[in-house]
């Protein structure tokens, strides 16, 4: 069933306006939600394993490459709603598409020097060596993503993305709307604020970074549309080889993690 679901997702980035290759995702999900149903009640079974016994058998040497799988699932036991309440859950989850956003920003067509092109094209022409061209390019996205109908639609979407993840914490009584997300890459809610808060705190080295680029670029001001900007070449730039600066670079990450 993954293979098949890759297939017709990969169909589907090609023309999302096939009707043919939506119908089969359509399809699809329908026979995967009625699965989830049916195989429920292992959850049921899992929570009277309880979390104990899971983290007994995580640590257990004869089950190591499961550890990971055994540790979260003991963890999440605590969020399993009931079996009917999952029911609906699952059922919910199909009654609307997961793939508007997709449809509608993959129908969009750009303007760009008299041409039509699609935003992947677009997209490129923001690290175009010429300046007017990124310009260009910055024109045309905005164009587009400041339509008031398309701001409409899109600003709907997020919102209905939003109450769905808020109703699924509050239901589930996760701790932060980040909590889930935290727990499938394994990580603390302390581990993530922590990064946050030390990305936040060092917003000057970005800073740094981009006054150094426009220096560089030898621009009196780097505007939005020249953060993508290509540098020179490097035979072009005085101070640092490539050589140097692999070095630099691998001194520095292994600070980080000598492997």
């Amino acid at each position: 069933i993954e293979k098949v679901s890759i297939y017709l997702n990969l169909l589907s980035s090609l023309d999302t306006q096939n009707q043919d290759v939506q119908k089969e995702i359509a399809k699809l999900n329908k026979l995967l939600s009625e699965y989830n149903e049916k195989i429920l009640f292992i959850d049921e079974e899992y929570k009277e394993i309880g979390w104990r016994r899971f983290e007994y058998m995580a640590g257990l040497g004869i089950l190591f490459p499961f550890k990971n799988y055994l540790r979260t699932t003991g963890i999440n036991l605590q969020y399993l709603l009931t079996e009917s309440e999952e029911k609906v859950a699952i059922k919910l989850g199909t009654a609307y598409s997961n793939n508007l956003y997709e449809e509608l920003t993959s129908s969009f067509e750009f303007n760009f020097r008299g041409d039509i092109i699609s935003e992947d094209e677009v997209r490129t022409f923001r690290e175009d060596q010429d300046r007017e061209k990124r310009l260009d390019a910055f024109k045309s996205l905005s164009s587009v993503y400041k339509n008031k109908q398309n701001q409409i639609v899109l600003g709907n979407l997020y919102s209905i993305i939003c109450k769905d993840n808020v109703a699924d914490v509050e239901l589930r009584k996760y701790q932060t709307v980040m909590s889930q997300r935290n727990m499938s890459e394994e990580l603390s809610d302390n581990t993530v604020n922590t990064l946050l808060e030390n990305v936040s705190d060092n917003y000057k080295i970005y800073h740094k970074f981009l006054s150094k680029k426009a220096q560089i670029l030898k621009l009196d001001k780097l505007e939005t549309y020249d953060i993508f900007a290509p540098f020179p070449d490097l035979e072009d730039m005085e101070g640092m080889s490539f050589e140097a600066g692999w070095e630099l670079y691998k001194n520095t990450i292994e600070k980080i993690d000598p492997k």
